[in-house]
């Protein structure tokens, strides 16, 4: 209940960053919607999960880049909202430190607002999308976009306490194309990818993104079980950092 009450009380901020709201709206209306219509209107073969095995089939280049290029907004931006969002926390949660809250609650709080945030993203640019493109299974190809933007606001977070904001704005900008724009982008790795592709934090939901999207269910567990890892892993991970670093300053 502490916790929820902190959360909600944190939020309220995040309402009034105009900047925040503008980037949330703008950035998925722009990389989506563009890439659609500058796609050229050509067949690709692509792998699905279907039944438990992997299975090539063909679509049209234009669905495949504005199905994938939901992740790569969802990553980039919730890369950028666990950055500030943490860097937000260092500034101003040594008041609730302060006042006696434990440092896990604290955290925990700022974990919750960053599953929050990354679930609105993941919303607004489904939306988007959905304007051009139809995913098979709408509920799978939501929850691997929510999986992807989780892992993506933990990285930040934790880019944030490891490098600081111009470090963290530099790998949030990077890593995010890397992994999910090109290692996870079934337009430029054709077949399955390397096994170093596969451990990467983008690789669970890209495959369910693509899975849901191209068809009638999301039958992907492996890919499942390895995004739920990362957030698992990243969100101990953040967490854990966040309560030591205010003991040492």
């Amino acid at each position: 209940m502490m916790t929820a009450a902190i959360t909600l009380g944190l939020m309220r901020q995040y309402q009034r960053n105009i900047f925040l709201l503008l980037l949330l709206v703008t950035v998925p209306f722009i990389f989506i919607t563009l890439s659609f219509y500058i796609t050229e209107s050509q067949p690709i073969v692509i792998l699905v999960t279907e039944s438990g095995s992997r299975v090539a089939i063909e679509r049209m280049m234009p669905e495949v880049h504005a199905a994938i290029m939901v992740p790569i907004a969802v990553s980039f931006l919730a890369g950028i909202v666990g950055l500030f969002v943490m860097l937000d926390a260092s500034k101003n949660d040594s008041r609730l430190l302060v006042a006696g809250l434990p440092a896990f609650v604290v955290a925990s709080s700022r974990m919750a607002i960053m599953v929050a945030l990354s679930l609105i993203i993941a919303l607004v640019s489904i939306a988007v999308t959905l304007i051009n493109f139809s995913p098979g299974d709408l509920v799978g190809f939501l929850v691997g976009n929510v999986v992807i933007g989780i892992s993506y606001a933990f990285i930040g977070a934790i880019a944030a306490l490891v490098v600081g904001r111009l470090g963290g704005a530099y790998l949030m900008f990077f890593v995010p194309m890397m992994d999910v724009g090109i290692f996870q982008d079934p337009m430029f790795v054709s077949g399955d990818q390397a096994l170093w592709m596969k451990l990467l934090p983008g690789f669970g939901g890209s495959r369910m993104v693509i899975d849901a999207g191209f068809t009638g269910a999301m039958d992907d567990w492996t890919a499942l079980i390895a995004g739920l890892t990362w957030v698992a892993v990243l969100g101990i991970v953040a967490c854990v950092l966040f309560v030591v670093k205010p003991a040492e300053a």
